[in-house]
This record gives structure tokens, sequence and C-alpha cells, in this order.
């Protein structure tokens, strides 16, 4: 049954005022319900549109009367009188309701609402012995948001819903689900509520709680706190664009200021040597980035750079003093960009440069870092080479370890250390040129290996006191390494050897092309090293299997000069005995071209007879391809 609309009588009934006390019978509701007995009625929706108290004893009557089955009941009414009592008639008369909903006003608070006096008839008015009045009845909505809850209503609620439950557990009866809506609340729910609330949803009873009100606050809240912050954003870009004139007209402030300082009367000649006596000389560096600085990276230059417009033009104009650099990769610091900005401003001035690059031997990526960070470093410097005046590298040979693409090195200072003693591989070598004290050649060599090795050239500077370089070093680094040399170039003052190590060397270097020898000896006749290299290079190869066969048969080219020593008549006529021994095998074996250049200090006790024997056989040679030049550093007849 539906009440609202339903016929033309009953919807003049229902918009007519109901203002008469709660004890009357003769209102709207009254005449209505007193004519009417509805026995098969199932649903029922009252809906009131006048704003005075409703009377539901009435309603009750019809119920009564009716003795219907009732499932769903539907109350839209402004302001219901409470009487608890007849909300358990309601409940008694129809005990298969399974649905109440009730939209009211109100305007009432804490205890004094129409929900707790619902709640009160559903669960107090009942006997001990009976179930739940209602025991069907599986939700009950309450819309009623003039009304405000405070925590001694959330709480009696929770104690009467709890009652609720525990009597349908103990005597059966449908699960319930109670919607609550109230205009707002003047607390904060804490854990214990809803520890109660989880509870009873686990024991088949739920409940949801919501304030409308506070809802309706919330969202004009947040379009107010939402144009609150448009303000601020509108308010910080104003802000910010009046700092941003702040910082400019401080900026040209400071600048006109500095315009007037005394130190502006100073000519730039002068202001230059101060800069310099500052970088160059007080700070020795004018970029160190060292972990032995009080700071990560010191940079005076560019700090002088920074104060003044004047003075950057003045610094950036004076390539010297970005010129003193040195740099430590372990530092963690981005050195890349600040190393870039030094070489710019140092233009075509010398360097002066100071590289270290020490790398722990444990694998970490500090380590790794660090190399990386050395070899951008070193890719940058490798484009001012050719302007460096002065440089000192400290690095550890374990570097070359991760070097494995590194195909050319020329490494022109070694200061070898017990930390470098540590074996080095470079699979990709091709081309090593060192230059280094005659005491760090064999501890250098001695732990190298490079298998693709092809060109060697090795610069000793010092040596003398140790009585000579031994070429015993470079013997084992061609065993070690296995690989086909083809050029070899040895610049060394002092040479200790024999002529069974040089026949060893040449063993091991079968595929040689290519040989220079300068150094400076001192000895006369056949201890020579032009003498031992040459016996040496007589011998037969044992490689070959056959009498004919040579030492270094792909030799076309080689240079030795030996300033200091002299020959004689007898050693010079040995010389070219065994050129003329190794072209005769070298013809018969359809090998390339000799070019053989020998220099000696000079040539005496030999008559001009004997010399044009030696020039006639030299051009003989000539005639069979052999290009032989013999000269003699100080003069061919000393005694003549």
């Amino acid at each position: 049954m539906r009440l609202r609309r339903s016929t033309r009588e009953t919807q003049s009934l229902l918009q007519a005022s109901n203002s008469g006390p709660p004890q009357r019978r003769n209102d709207d509701m009254s005449y209505l319900f007193d004519n009417l007995t509805c026995p098969q009625l199932v649903s029922l929706e009252v809906t009131v549109w006048d704003t005075t108290r409703t009377n539901l004893e009435p309603l009750v009557d019809l119920l009564s009367r009716s003795q219907c089955p009732l499932n769903d009941l539907t109350l839209e009414i402004p302001y219901i009188h409470r009487w608890p009592p007849h909300f358990l008639e309601i409940l008694e008369c129809c005990p298969r309701i399974s649905t109440i909903e009730v939209n009211t006003w109100e305007g009432e608070k804490g205890m004094e609402t129409f929900t707790y006096a619902l709640l009160v008839a559903l669960c107090r008015v009942i006997s001990d012995d009976s179930q739940n009045v209602g025991p069907n009845l599986k939700e009950v909505r309450i819309n009623e948001e003039g009304s405000s809850a405070n925590q001694e209503l959330v709480s009696g609620l929770m104690d009467l819903l709890e009652i609720r439950s525990e009597r349908r557990r103990i005597h059966g009866g449908s699960v319930g689900n109670f919607h609550f809506i109230f205009g707002e609340a003047d607390f904060s729910l804490d854990a214990t509520f809803d520890s109660r609330i989880r509870k009873m949803a686990d024991e088949g009873v739920k409940c949801d709680i919501q304030w409308a009100k506070t809802l309706s606050y919330l969202e004009e809240e947040l379009l107010e706190l939402e144009r609150c912050e448009e303000e601020i954003e509108r308010v910080g870009e104003a802000l910010a664009e009046l700092l941003k004139q702040r910082r400019t007209l401080l900026n040209k402030i400071e600048r006109r200021r500095s315009w007037m300082a005394p130190i502006r009367k100073l000519p730039v000649e002068v202001l230059e040597e101060i800069f310099a006596i500052h970088c160059l000389f007080e700070s020795q560096y004018s970029l160190d980035v060292s972990p032995n600085t009080s700071r990560p990276n010191i940079a005076p230059t560019l700090n002088l750079a920074q104060v003044s417009h004047h003075w950057r033009h003045i610094v950036n104009s004076s390539p010297r003093l970005w010129s003193t650099i040195r740099i430590d990769v372990s530092v963690k610091v981005d050195m890349v960009s600040l190393l870039g900005h030094y070489l710019s401003n140092s233009k075509e001035y010398p360097l002066d440069l100071d590289f270290t690059a020490l790398f722990s031997r444990e694998n970490s990526r500090a380590k790794r870092n660090s190399l990386y960070a050395g070899m951008a470093i070193a890719k940058m410097l490798s484009r001012h080479f050719s302007r460096i005046e002065n440089l000192n590298l400290t690095m550890k040979m374990d570097i070359f370890n991760h070097c494995t693409s590194l195909q050319s090195l020329d490494i022109r200072s070694l200061n070898v250390g017990e930390d470098s003693l540590i074996d080095v591989n470079i699979p990709s070598l091709r081309h090593l040129s060192v230059n280094a004290h005659g005491e760090d050649i064999p501890i250098f060599l001695g732990h190298l290996t490079l298998p693709q090795l092809d060109s060697l050239e090795i610069t000793v500077w010092s040596g003398e006191e140790l009585g000579g370089t031994s070429l015993e070093p470079l013997v084992d680094l061609l065993r070690r390494s296995e690989c086909r040399l083809s050029n070899l170039s040895l610049d060394i003052p002092y040479i200790y050897t024999s002529n069974i190590e040089l026949q060893v060397l040449f063993g091991l270097c079968s595929g040689i092309s290519r040989l220079h020898v300068n150094t400076w000896q001192g000895k006369k006749g056949r201890d020579t090293f032009i003498y031992e290299l040459l016996d040496a290079l007589r011998t037969p190869s044992a490689a070959s299997g056959e009498s004919k066969g040579m030492l270094a048969s792909h030799l076309a080219e080689m240079r030795v000069v030996e300033e200091n020593s002299s020959v004689d008549q007898v050693t010079a006529t040995a010389l070219l005995d065994i050129i003329e021994a190794r072209n005769g095998r070298r013809i018969d074996d359809g090998t390339s071209v000799w070019d053989l250049k020998l220099e000696f200090g000079q040539l005496w006790e030999c008559p001009m007879s004997v010399l044009g024997r030696f020039n006639a056989r030299m051009s003989g040679l000539a005639d069979k391809g052999v290009r032989c030049t013999v000269e003699w550093a100080k003069g061919a007849f000393p005694e003549c």
C-alpha cells in the first residue's frame, strides 16, 4: 500500500495541515487510517509535508486492526512525536517486518533524538524469555539530519545494538543492518568505537553511522581550502616576482657600489700580479683537487672570478692564472666540468699538471667510479698534451689491468715503488714506449704481459752506477707474452749482455723487421755492442732446422749508434765479413732487403788503403740490395 498520491482523496488529506497536539485523533492521519483496514498490506510508505509533530498512534491502530503481513515500512515525517511504546506496538503487530526506513528532520541532541527512542523500543520493552522484537528485521535506516550526536548517544546506541545482538545469538533471528545519519557530531570517534563496530560485524550486525552536516561542512571547507591554496599560489607568484625584482635591484646596487671601491683605482697590471701571487705562489695550484687539502677542492682563481664583474674580466683575461692544476681522481667531487673550465680559460698558456690516479685493489663501486672519472679526465687532458710544460703522474700499475682496449701506451716518466709490484696484463696493447731510470726498467718489464705487442721503445736516462742495463727482463717479457714483435727501439746508455742472450732475444722475436739501438758504451774492437749484435745475427736459427737458416730473417732495417766506442782495422773487417755472410743467407732465403746503418765513435789504426777496400766492399753490398752505411762520429783517422 502506497499512501502518497494514491487517490485524489488521500492526496488532499496528506496535503492538509497536521497541526493538532499528539493526543488528538481527529487529525488528517487519524481520519484516513480510521477508515482503512488492509489485511494484505505488505509495504507502507507515509509522507507528511507539514512541519508540526506527528503522532504515530493512528498508524499503530491501522496495523493492529489489519493484522497484515507488513514487510517494509517507510516514514518520511519532519517531526515525530516520540512515544517508544508506539514503535514497540508496531513491531509486535508486524512480526514479519524486515525493513524500516525513517526520514525525519528533528533537531534534538544526544539521548533526545528519534534514533535513540527507536532503538529503545527495539531493545528495552521485552520479556526475558522472548526473543528480540522484530525477529525478521534485517535493515533499519534512520536519516535524522537535523539532530546532532554526542559521545553519550553513540555509546548508548552501541549498548543497545550489543543487547539486541546478544539476544539474537541466544534466541535466533535474522542479521540486522543499521544505518544512522545524523546532522553533525560534536566529538571525535576513538579506537574503542571502531573496535565495537568490528566486533558486532563479526557477530553479523552491521552498523554504519554518518554525519550529513559534517560531510556538507567538509565539502564546503574543502572548497574554501582550494580557494585559499589558489590565493596562496597567486600571492606566491606575486611574491616570487617581487623577490626577483629585489635581487635584480640588489645586484645593480652592489655593482654600482663596487664601481666606487678604492681597489678599482689600482691599474689592471697591478691587480694581475696580486692575483698571480695569490693563485700561483701562495696556493701553489690555481686548481687543487686532492685529499690533502683542507677542502675537497681549492680553486683560488675561480673564487677571484666570482668577486665582481671587474675581477672576473681581469681573471678571465689572464690565462696563466688558470694554468697550474693538481687533480686526484679518488676525491669524490665532480671535477670534469671544473677542469674543462680551467683548461678553456688557460687558452694556449703552458700547463703545469699534477695528475694522481691511485686505486685500491679491492673491487668496489668507489674504485670503479674513480676509474671512470680518471679515464674521462685523461681523455680531456689528452687534447692539451702539446702545451703541458711540467707533468707529474702518480698512479699504480694495476690501473692498466682495467684498460682492456688500450692499444698504445707512452710512459714519459716512470717511478716504480713497492706498491707497484703487481702483475699487469694489457691484452690489446700493440705499442709501448717507456722512459725511465735504469733501476726501474727491470721491475716494470718483469711484471708485464703483452700478448699483442708489436712495437716496443725503451729509453733509459740513467744507470751507469748500476754497471749498465741488462736485456734479461726484455727477454723474459717476450718469452712470457709470446707476442710477435716487429719493431724494437732501445735508447740505453750502458748495455751489458752476451752473444747467447742476444741469440735468445732474436729467437723470441723472429718476425722483427726494424731494430734501432742507441748506446754510449765506451768499448773497443770486438767488445763493442755492435760486434756482439752482428755476431749473434750471424748465428743460424735453431728453429729453421736448416744450416742456412738465420735469426731474425725478416729484419729489413737496423740502426745502431755507439758513439763512445771505437773499432780498429781487424774489427771493421770482421764486421763486414759478418754482414756479407748474413747477406748471403738472406739471398738464399729470399728475404727482404737489408738496410743497415752503423755509427761508431772513431776508426783507429786504419790506413787509407784499407779504408778504400772497405768502401769497395760496401759498394758491392749495395749492388746486392744491402744499403750499408758506416759512420764515425769523431773522425775516421784520429791517428793518421
